[in-house]
């Protein structure tokens, strides 16, 4: 490798940081407030333009992981800006439901390509310069600083609202601008492009041969407690309001969870080293659970807002931990990275949209009933899933002795 392409796929780090900043929704805790100021707007439509968007980001995720495998994890990273720009154009004009379900589709779409293929631009660009095994501190110290960043950004948008509720959705569309131009800016890791020996005929055998393994399983634990997760959040803001927070404070919880997101996340890899993969799936089979039920025997905002923070916000910052162990322990082709965690993502994806539907209209009739739902079904999906892999995992050694 020459020294001029080595120091631009160094760049690729710092200019990666700036792009994954500016995708960040920080205005995402004003957005229900937002359109809940505008004519007939229902918290039961919020949750129809969620859970749609989340749908559309289903039906794409294994579509858009070809797509990246096909033709580039870079030029996917552009398309996936590019239609973030969209998303947030569409809410700058939006006066109606249509407006922000097509906002929301514009995200949910630019979401769907962009899963999968940040961690794989990044773990091939670490290939590369030979820094493979740091992968968890580099994007756990990266993620971290970036949280910082927005959580800044989350806590002072809500201040521009005094001025007119729209400017910090304006303010939001200069950045994507930014982010747009630093995605063009990347560069393709020449030893990872594949896409000569990529088809649909060599797909199938991939998805197939994914089926041998606890893959799916192990999917499906980590997407329930995002799906879930995401499902909650998404009704946070109007629930905290509801208690009498004053819109002033909507920044505070997202921008607290990045404060935590900031502090753990730049000692992640200590986690990866101490506690192992599988017990750490343990622990969080109790802990998330536990967030949704302590989230409804307190009224008091404050500590809501911790807890949400806590949760969250480590929630975030061990996910190198989770990429790194799907990347190493499923060593599928290489060429297929990006659509391994599109399967992953779209797992994640159809909870996402079913839960966000009808706890749409659980929280209609009640809040408490709403999160208690949410707690108790996480838990016993959580451990029905966590069981079936343990059963699975004994099988193998049984069939390996």
């Amino acid at each position: 490798m020459n020294v001029t392409f080595r120091r631009k796929l160094n760049s690729n780090i710092w200019k990666y940081f700036i792009y994954n900043f500016t995708q960040r929704r920080s205005f995402l805790p004003l957005l229900g407030i937002y359109f809940l100021t505008l004519p007939d707007a229902t918290l039961r439509q919020i949750g129809l333009y969620t859970s749609l968007g989340y749908l559309a980001s289903f039906f794409l995720e294994i579509p858009t992981g070809y797509f990246s495998d096909r033709f580039g994890q870079r030029n996917t990273l552009i398309l996936a800006k590019f239609l973030m720009v969209c998303s947030t154009f569409m809410f700058v004009i939006g006066h109606s439901f249509p407006y922000f379900l097509m906002g929301s589709l514009f995200m949910s779409m630019a979401w769907a390509f962009e899963s999968g293929t940040k961690q794989v631009f990044m773990h091939n660009t670490l290939i590369a310069l030979k820094k493979e095994k740091a992968y968890v501190k580099i994007m756990g110290k990266m993620n971290a600083n970036i949280s910082f960043f927005s959580a800044l950004l989350i806590i002072l948008l809500p201040f521009f609202t005094q001025i007119n509720m729209l400017l910090p959705f304006l303010i939001f569309l200069v950045i994507d601008f930014v982010g747009l131009f630093f995605a063009i800016s990347l560069v393709e890791p020449k030893a990872n492009l594949h896409s000569e020996k990529i088809n649909f005929k060599t797909l199938k055998k991939f998805i197939a041969k994914s089926k041998k393994s606890s893959f799916y399983i192990t999917s499906l634990f980590f997407g329930l407690i995002g799906g879930f997760l995401v499902a909650g959040t998404t009704f946070k803001e109007v629930y905290l309001q509801s208690l009498g927070m004053p819109i002033m404070m909507a920044g505070f919880a997202m921008g607290f969870s990045r404060i935590v997101w900031f502090v753990i996340g730049n000692y992640a890899h200590i986690i990866s080293d101490y506690i192992s993969f599988k017990k750490l799936m343990f622990l969080e089979m109790f802990l998330f659970p536990l967030f949704f039920i302590l989230f409804i025997l307190t009224s008091n905002i404050y500590i809501l807002i911790g807890l949400f923070a806590l949760t969250y916000g480590y929630y975030w910052a061990r996910r190198p931990i989770e990429d790194y162990y799907f990347l190493h322990t499923y060593k599928f082709d290489k060429s297929y990275k990006a659509t391994m965690f599109s399967i992953k993502e779209q797992i994640s994806s159809i909870i996402n949209f079913v839960s966000a539907f009808i706890i749409g209209f659980v929280m209609n009739i009640s809040y408490h009933l709403g999160y208690a739902i949410l707690g108790i079904s996480l838990f016993v999906f959580l451990w029905f899933t966590y069981s079936t892999l343990l059963i699975y995992d004994k099988k193998q050694i049984k069939e390996k002795n």
